[in-house]
């Protein structure tokens, strides 16, 4: 299920991306200066990459991998938003309400890389999320870097979801054309 979920958040970011033809060239030049032109990014790369990550994590706002958030149960009642929650209540909120609310975020359907903000789910929440999420990074950071993208027509892409899931509604069909020291792309040959 992993898989599924990295796959459709890296099609998402990179829809993003295409369709920002003032956010990519920015995302290029960081991962030039920081990494080079003469091999892939690394994990340890991270650290470095503050535009990157940003770009990342506003996509993931904008296209949380799944509706919902990993479930909380309330250790007491409260009121909230006129409610009242009892006490032992499973409580999920849809993320994609709360990441695109437009009391919550100024144009929240625009992709805006300066928003400061954390990928958590709070103290219960998903173990796996720092390292899934840094996987993800990595594998966007790489696709990114070592090719330049277009879409064959031309145009934007449709940013519109499935009625069914979380994905996008038509593929993203895109031009990848290396750009790194072709030296670079053999050492996927060794695997």
């Amino acid at each position: 299920m992993q898989f599924i979920y990295s796959s459709n958040a890296i099609e998402w970011a990179m829809t993003e991306l295409i369709n920002q033809p003032d956010i990519l060239p920015r995302v290029v030049k960081e991962l030039d200066h920081v990494v080079g032109r003469t091999r892939l990014v690394q994990e340890s790369d991270l650290p470095k990459l503050n535009f990157v990550k940003a770009f990342a994590k506003e996509a993931f706002r904008l296209h949380p991998v799944a509706p919902v958030n990993v479930p909380h149960v309330s250790t007491k009642g409260a009121a909230m938003a006129g409610c009242f929650i009892l006490e032992g209540s499973h409580v999920l909120l849809s993320l994609s309400g709360l990441e695109r609310e437009p009391k919550i975020w100024k144009d929240p359907l625009r992709q805006r890389v300066e928003h400061d903000m954390s990928i958590s789910t709070g103290r219960w929440g998903c173990a796996a999320i720092r390292l899934g999420s840094t996987m993800i990074v990595v594998l966007l950071a790489r696709l990114i870097h070592g090719f330049t993208w277009i879409v064959s027509d031309g145009k934007s892409i449709d940013l519109v979801e499935s009625h069914e899931n979380m994905l996008t509604a038509e593929l993203l069909i895109a031009n990848a054309t290396p750009r790194l020291n072709p030296q670079v792309y053999m050492q996927f040959l060794k695997y």
